[in-house]
């Protein structure tokens, strides 16, 4: 009965365990999928529409023509924006610096537009 008892106390102890075989744990699998990130492409802004702007030249000798001649265009009105030559060449300076900065501005940007660009793969087929 003694021994009876310690084999009863033994499975007790042990619990479902002796029969309860684990199965063996299966390796984990870890699979990296790439995915592009879409990045936005704004639009192209619209172009410059520059509107014409017309210059006169008002020296001594055809002041009193020019006067006339501008008086007939504003309707009775005589005004006139003056600027000295070196004013000029400040003005014509400044306008070429825009256009510099403007261009390398639009080179960043079309840099950036390819380097963000989805990369689709190509792929080539052979022509028989």
């Amino acid at each position: 009965m003694r021994t009876l008892s310690v084999l009863l106390m033994a499975m007790l102890l042990t619990g479902c365990g002796m029969f309860n075989q684990r199965p063996e744990p299966q390796p984990v699998e870890v699979v990296t999928i790439q995915v592009p990130m879409e990045i936005y492409q704004p639009p192209n802004i619209n172009p410059l529409q520059m509107e014409n702007v017309r210059w006169y030249v008002i020296t001594e000798e055809n002041l009193e023509s020019k006067m006339a001649e501008i008086r007939d265009r504003l309707g009775g009105e005589f005004v006139v924006f003056a600027m000295t030559p070196r004013s000029y060449e400040n003005l014509s300076v400044n306008i070429q610096d825009i256009e510099r900065y403007i261009a390398q501005q639009l080179k960043i940007i079309e840099y950036y537009q390819q380097a963000t660009q989805p990369k689709i793969k190509k792929t080539e087929i052979p022509v028989k």
